[in-house]
């Protein structure tokens, strides 16, 4: 609702990736402010206080921490939305004048643009090797990282590059990162089992498709009512936690690493965006032809495929 206010719905995900540890923060100087402080709960490193007014100026210090983190974070995501290839300034300034209070906000940011990129408490940090969100590498370092150690592989094949046009910005890392897990399940297919699964699709088991999303969801719910129960009553935060897992799921689907159409087992690996996965799977059947034309001869092999988007 915030950043609805604001115009800011394209850093949705990033900002709510960092809001976990910052509703915690709000709790725990809420409830100082009412209990004061627990035995177990540490002095928050730079807070100064004592005597009688202890415990408020601490629930103080703990509130006004979680607002400057607050902050912080929706700068940052906004960094990282401009230094990712994720965004254009102009294009988010747009939506954001469209909100009233938006609009003074966009002016500020398009004004210190340079000047927030060179802010290094503002930069993402790097991504880890081998994590969802890494960059597709082409070239002799691909080559290199490709293969599934010393098993044989085919000779590496680039498949199509796969479009996220239709996608709003705010998708895009979920766009690499299901990408991402079609490219490693593909991998960790042999040329004759991809071969075969592609002439003979295997059908999808709705029964086991069913199961998949009940025990998903049902993590969800464990989840979201463990965060609720630092606010809400026992039956409030249980009631709470089943509507949200409900809502989450009816925009996730199951994912098949790779596509059952694409030469995948009827495994359901993942739950990501759904709309996302919709974009994924049509843009197989151009790709599947020349797959299997540069797979046809090295049947005994593991599959040595390479994805990335436009």
């Amino acid at each position: 609702m915030v950043l609805a206010a604001f115009g800011l719905g394209a850093l949705a995900d990033d900002i709510l990736k960092g809001l976990p540890p910052i509703i915690d923060a709000y709790v725990r100087g809420i409830s100082m402010a009412w209990n004061g402080p627990k035995e177990d709960w540490p002095i928050e490193s730079g807070f100064v206080g004592g005597g009688d007014f202890g415990p408020a100026r601490l629930a103080a210090w703990q509130i006004a921490s979680a607002h400057e983190t607050v902050v912080l974070l929706i700068l940052g995501a906004l960094v990282s939305y401009l230094t990712r290839g994720r965004g254009d300034i102009n294009v988010l300034a747009r939506q954001m004048r469209g909100s009233e209070r938006g609009s003074r906000l966009a002016q500020w940011m398009i004004k210190h643009e340079d000047h927030l990129k060179r802010r290094p408490d503002l930069k993402p940090p790097e991504p880890r090797r081998g994590a969802l969100v890494d960059p597709p590498e082409h070239g002799p370092q691909r080559e290199k990282r490709s293969g599934r150690g010393k098993a044989p592989t085919m000779p590496l094949h680039h498949v199509e590059c796969f479009k996220a046009d239709k996608l709003p910005a705010s998708k895009i890392g979920e766009f690499e990162r299901q990408l991402g897990g079609q490219e490693r399940g593909l991998n960790r297919l042999t040329v004759q089992e991809y071969l075969e699964n592609v002439a003979n699709p295997i059908k999808r088991n709705k029964r086991a498709a069913a199961i998949a999303r009940a025990d998903f969801e049902e993590k969800l719910r464990h989840r979201f009512q463990k965060e609720f129960s630092f606010m809400l009553d026992p039956v409030a935060a249980k009631r709470k936690a089943i509507e949200d897992a409900r809502n989450t799921m009816s925009n996730l689907a199951g994912l098949h690493n790779p596509d059952l159409r694409a030469g995948g087992r009827d495994i359901v690996s993942d739950f990501g965006d759904r709309q996302v996965n919709s974009s994924i799977g049509p843009q197989w059947r151009p790709k599947i032809d020349n797959l299997k034309k540069s797979s046809g001869e090295c049947a005994a092999l593991f599959a040595r495929i390479d994805f990335y988007k436009c």
